[in-house]
């Protein structure tokens, strides 16, 4: 399963590593489903390792687009959807927004 974030110009999305008192880490939970079973964590791409002056300390953060990955092992051959939700927090110069998708 591959989530491709689309991110505005001048916004960042965080990493789903962030460290306490930073910013809300980006994270998905995925429903339950008899079809599939989920394989180790969700992988994220590179992205940017900065010294954010705002929180005082690194952090990893994603510009314009990024994707994340998902293993899984499929248990029936029929067709089905995988359910998640993602929730996340970008910023730009001014703004934050937090949300839950």
């Amino acid at each position: 399963m591959i989530a491709i974030a689309s991110i505005e110009p001048k916004w960042h999305l965080y990493s789903q590593s962030v460290l306490e008192g930073g910013p809300i880490a980006t994270s998905f939970t995925f429903e339950g489903n008899g079809n599939y079973l989920k394989k180790g964590n969700t992988l994220e791409a590179k992205g940017h390792l900065v010294d954010d002056p705002v929180f005082g300390m690194q952090i990893k953060f994603f510009e314009n687009k990024t994707s994340f990955k998902q293993r899984i092992k499929l248990k029936a051959k029929v067709p089905f959807k995988v359910g998640a939700t993602v929730e996340f927090m970008v910023c730009d110069d001014r703004d934050v927004y937090h949300l839950t998708k």
